[in-house]
């Protein structure tokens, strides 16, 4: 468990509240997390969690999907 820093969690929080606290809100959480920090720190991942009352391995697997994406993503249009 890494504590999330408070800049994580009023951004984690801010976003529910603007997109809404379930489970539809999840990807386009981490997509926001990820284009204004750059990554996804892994307190963020427990702030999400916890803020659309999901469980923490589910939001662990979605990242983790959705990094491989971004990662395939960037380099097909590398190779283009």
């Amino acid at each position: 468990s890494v504590p999330a820093d408070d800049s994580v969690r009023r951004q984690v929080r801010a976003l529910a509240a603007q997109l809404g606290s379930g489970s539809a809100s999840l990807v386009p959480i981490l997509r926001e997390i990820k284009r204004t920090r750059g990554h996804i720190p892994p307190a963020a991942l427990e702030e999400i969690a916890a803020a659309l009352s999901l469980d923490y391995g589910k939001v662990h697997r979605v990242a983790s999907f959705y990094s491989l994406l971004s990662n395939l993503d960037r380099e097909l249009a590398l190779a283009s």
